[in-house]
């Protein structure tokens, strides 16, 4: 039986998708926490063979103690993958654990302070060849950072960039992508390299070089493994503490607070193994076993100040969670992990439970 190329085509074709989710939550720095996110994708071109997906994702939060958060993301890809835009844009009038910086700093320095700011990223990348990318980008940002405890680590610390202000760098760089999907991957490599220099503001001046490398491999249908060394530092006479890398959060070192370690240097690396145990199934809908994963990772990274690189600093982690792939075709999901840390003497084990869009790397 023939089919024809319109039939054939016609079976690639996509829908664009609206999926909002209520956002509900508790911390002892916030209190209770309520909001929304909600996640649109569609196809510039609704062939996935010939075009990635695109998507836009809004995450906004409020709290009982009147703290706000408001974060947009997006990725567009252009027919055939010419051109690939992003812009992620955030503000924030909301609490955050300070911890100073460095690769040893202890729980019982944390200090609450609140970080006001906005901030504006965005790259364009453009195919030069097959699988390979040259982009610019720019970063603007508005920082204003307040502790009440006078006695505390931030204000009586030397942190350079404590009184915030406004900054803004421009970004180059270049990427090799031959990844089967932007999202979810399951096979190929992703290799990006990325300098940011800053112009000058507000006597600001430091560069940060992004390096990120990934590689995954695919066993069969239901299962595929990856992993990601990244290497981020910040250099220059006049580096903000806010601009310095940093380990923890939803990404990088799942299970460590996010920037509980800070400093001049970052490097660390991970591995993940994802399974869908109902792969294989057809997909019926929303409620489909085929959409739901797990997965288990566990990884190893550290920071450091220029010329104090030390073993003994790394910091292990590992844990697992489970994903539902709302998207099929392009691949997006909604990952729920947790992380589990290192103990340092006298404190308690350092872990974490993320809600995310995609996947980690």
């Amino acid at each position: 039986m023939k089919v024809s190329a319109q039939e054939a085509d016609s079976a690639y074709r996509t829908k664009n998708q609206f999926v909002p989710y209520p956002v509900v939550g508790n911390a002892p720095e916030t209190g209770f926490q309520f909001g929304f996110g909600a996640i649109y994708t569609f196809f510039i071109n609704h062939d996935p063979r010939e075009t990635r997906n695109s998507f836009i994702y809004s995450f906004n939060m409020w709290t009982a103690k009147q703290q706000q958060q408001y974060a947009v993301q997006a990725s567009v890809w252009l027919p055939k993958n010419i051109w690939n835009f992003t812009a992620n844009g955030i503000y924030t009038d909301y609490p955050l654990f300070f911890y100073g910086v460095g690769s040893d700093t202890k729980q019982s320095d944390e200090d609450l302070i609140t970080s006001k700011r906005f901030k504006i990223l965005t790259v364009a990348k453009h195919k030069i060849i097959k699988d390979l990318y040259a982009g610019v980008g720019l970063w603007v940002q508005n920082d204003n950072f307040s502790a009440a405890d006078s006695t505390g680590i931030f204000n009586t610390g030397d942190y350079y960039g404590k009184q915030g202000g406004n900054s803004m760098l421009i970004g180059f760089g270049g990427a090799f992508d031959n990844r089967d999907y932007e999202n979810s991957t399951t096979t190929g490599s992703y290799f990006s390299l990325l300098e940011w220099i800053s112009l000058g503001i507000n006597n600001y001046k430091f560069h940060v070089f992004n390096l990120d490398a990934r590689h995954f491999f695919r066993f069969d249908a239901t299962k595929c493994a990856g992993i990601q060394f990244v290497y981020q530092t910040a250099q220059g006479s006049a580096t903000p503490f806010y601009y310095l890398p940093f380990i923890g959060g939803d990404q990088i070192l799942r299970g460590y607070y996010v920037g509980r370690y800070r400093d001049q240097h970052m490097l660390a690396t991970q591995a993940e193994f994802r399974y869908r145990p109902w792969g294989k199934q057809k997909d019926h809908g929303w409620f489909s076993l085929s959409r739901l994963s797990l997965a288990g990772f566990a990884g190893t990274g550290m920071v450091f100040s220029n010329g104090e690189f030390n073993f003994s600093n790394l910091k292990p982690n590992y844990g697992g969670g489970f994903r539902y792939m709302f998207e099929p075709t392009a691949r997006m999901i909604l990952r729920f992990d947790y992380g589990v840390g290192s103990k340092n003497p006298g404190e308690k084990r350092s872990t974490g439970f993320y809600i995310s869009l995609n996947e980690a790397f």
